[in-house]
């Protein structure tokens, strides 16, 4: 749906305002500040002017957060490392 907001901070806090974080877009006329708006959203991917259908890289991971999945599917070792947690190990040099 499209609402009705006063400010930018109170849209994205209200399109946050969920337990889902799948996908979601950003529409406006300036892309860079689509963009800036895009880094704020909780979601796995943010379109920015389009949704699904257009940009979608088959190469890049896929996946949501908060309740709509953990880790990524695809993207090589990106898509991996959400499964993962690394570790460092420190010997001794002498």
């Amino acid at each position: 749906p499209v609402l009705k907001y006063e400010s930018v901070e109170e849209a994205v806090a209200r399109a946050n305002d969920t337990e889902y974080g799948l996908g979601a877009s950003v529409w406006g006329s300036d892309v860079s500040d689509a963009a800036d708006v895009a880094s704020k959203m909780q979601a796995g991917s943010i379109w920015i002017n389009s949704h699904l259908g257009s940009g979608l890289d088959i190469d890049a991971p896929f996946g949501g957060i908060k309740e709509s999945g953990i880790g990524k599917e695809g993207g090589g070792t990106l898509g991996f490392k959400a499964y993962c947690d690394e570790k460092y190990l420190y010997t001794p040099t002498s």
